[in-house]
């Protein structure tokens, strides 16, 4: 071996051995700032409360089913603030999220810095620093924010406008896609939300919308791929009246959208890396049809506003987006006469999503739907975070609970977004088992749970043992007499007292059918 060749072997040895060093010395920074966030955010006051209210009746109790629908899943604390409240009063204050002190969170999420940059910073990342940033913000918003029901709808309009960061150069534009596009409109606008959809460049790079592009005099077919979704997913619906025709004829009007990348393979970047604009000579001239409606071709942006205007306003779209949220807040197959109220409130209003929820929420057909919903995976996942109390910074073996699960946002490949339906969730039983028994033994070294405390806040919940409290705070009932004669058996079996009691029991609770419903 040369000297010049050990001197370059040794210097590669030297850089390896800084950057280990130095990714283990920030690993160990961030976590120690993680443990001082967790002990601020006990101190001013994110903990189990000394005493929790918990449903003392046989049924479900009202307050915990609004509680189950409307946030991510009941936390210690939240039935005495229903309470406090009443539920009409709750319900508006969760339609009102800007009046909402949310700062507890916040000192969670701020760090993540990429979810605020523009795509041609993002650039600037490394994909898997994008995608776990977005992930982790995306899990404590839905674990520790106070508006609860606004997250709900964030994870409903990001089924229903769907983008997988693993398509392409997508991953560089969903961080402004879901601050721009789906929480900026997630209790606003309906039509101005599929608007923002339609140009954001995570859309347009996902179902290629940027290779839209036909120059003047070509006989190049339009890319149909986003028209097609725009028709079938989010507006009409798949049975919504549309033709072949009219899937063209709309593509023709999205034509000359078009989103500028970053070249790697020559590392070039331009000041348009990351710019969505409209290119009139990539644009088919001339008036189009869709859905019986003609769109004037004189201007080809405007082009695009006429045809939001003519799929927004469409009453196959009220009937379609009306049904999907009745679907997610009421049951799998909703009362007719619900959402045929909600239809009319989506036309006269012009598609405001709080009206619809206001509706929905304090209907009778929600209040007699209790227990009636199964719990997808990130719901499960962190319903239990919830209402153990428990602390968690989401680090990669929260997430890898969750993706092994099943449902790792922005990880579903096709358009129409993680399936709702209960019969493609219920094969993964044993790994929520296994999760459920790991949480209540604090053997899952992304989430700490405080059982003791927990436990003790129940010792104040009147007429009921023990075993009854902890059941009626995890499922927002009484136990039956089966479900007792389990847990008593199972605690029993296991010879296990005091505090080791209370642990098996949370796990067998969270593991039971009846907390896998809301």
């Amino acid at each position: 071996m040369t000297k010049m060749h050990a001197r370059k072997k040794h210097s590669r040895s030297r850089r390896r051995f800084i950057q280990a060093t130095t990714t283990s010395l920030s690993a160990y920074l961030l976590s120690g700032c993680e443990k001082a966030i967790s002990k601020l955010s006990l101190a001013l006051g994110q903990q189990i409360p000394p005493s929790t209210r918990v449903a003392s009746t046989s049924e479900i109790d009202p307050d915990f089913h609004l509680l189950s629908r409307a946030t991510y899943g009941v936390a210690p604390g939240d039935l005495e603030e229903v309470q406090r409240l009443g539920k009409a009063k709750w319900i508006e204050r969760q339609l009102s999220p800007e009046s909402i002190n949310n700062d507890l969170c916040e000192l969670r999420t701020r760090r993540f810095e990429s979810v605020q940059l523009t795509p041609d910073n993002c650039y600037e990342y490394e994909r898997r620093t994008l995608r776990e940033e977005l992930q982790r913000y995306t899990l404590l918003n839905a674990i520790y924010s106070k508006k609860q029901l606004f997250e709900v709808m964030v994870e409903f309009w990001s089924d229903h406008l769907n983008i997988s960061v693993d398509k392409s150069q997508s991953i560089y534009f969903k961080p402004s896609d879901d601050r721009e596009v789906i929480r900026k409109h997630a209790l606003g606008n309906f039509r101005d939300l599929i608007r923002a959809s339609a140009t954001s460049g995570a859309m347009l790079e996902y179902l290629d919308g940027r290779k839209n592009l036909v120059a003047e005099g070509s006989s190049e077919k339009p890319n149909e791929n986003y028209a097609r979704e725009l028709l079938e997913l989010y507006t009409l619906g798949v049975s919504g009246g549309y033709k072949q025709q009219d899937v063209l004829e709309a593509s023709k009007s999205l034509t000359g959208w078009h989103s500028y990348r970053k070249l790697f393979l020559w590392n070039k970047r331009s000041l348009r890396v990351g710019k969505v604009e409209f290119k009139p000579k990539l644009h088919v001239k001339g008036d189009k049809e869709v859905l019986g409606r003609t769109i004037r071709g004189d201007d080809g942006i405007d082009e695009l506003e006429q045809l939001m205007d003519i799929v927004c306003h469409h009453p196959s779209t009220a009937r379609n987006i009306s049904h999907k949220l009745c679907q997610r807040f009421v049951s799998y197959k909703p009362p007719r006469s619900l959402t045929q109220r909600v239809e009319k409130i989506f036309l006269e209003t012009g598609g405001d999503i709080k009206p619809l929820l206001r509706e929905i929420l304090n209907s009778d057909e929600f209040a007699q739907s209790s227990g009636q919903l199964f719990k997808r995976p990130l719901r499960f996942v962190v319903s239990s975070i919830r209402a153990t109390g428990g602390d968690t910074h989401a680090q990669q073996p929260l997430l890898k609970i969750v993706r092994d699960m099943g449902q790792m946002p922005f990880e579903w490949p096709t358009p129409d977004g993680y399936p709702f339906e209960k019969e493609l969730w219920m094969g993964g039983m044993t790994k929520r088992w296994d999760y459920a028994r790991r949480l209540a033994n604090n053997q899952n070294t992304a989430i700490e749970v405080d059982t003791l405390r927990l436990g003790k806040s129940f010792e104040h919940a009147e007429k009921l043992s023990t075993v009854e409290s902890v059941f009626a705070h995890f499922i927002g009932r009484k136990p039956d007499e089966k479900e007792l004669q389990i847990a008593k058996n199972y605690l029993h079996a296991s010879d296990r007292t005091g505090q080791s009691a209370i642990k098996d029991l949370i796990g067998l609770i969270i593991a039971s059918p009846a907390f896998q419903y809301f």
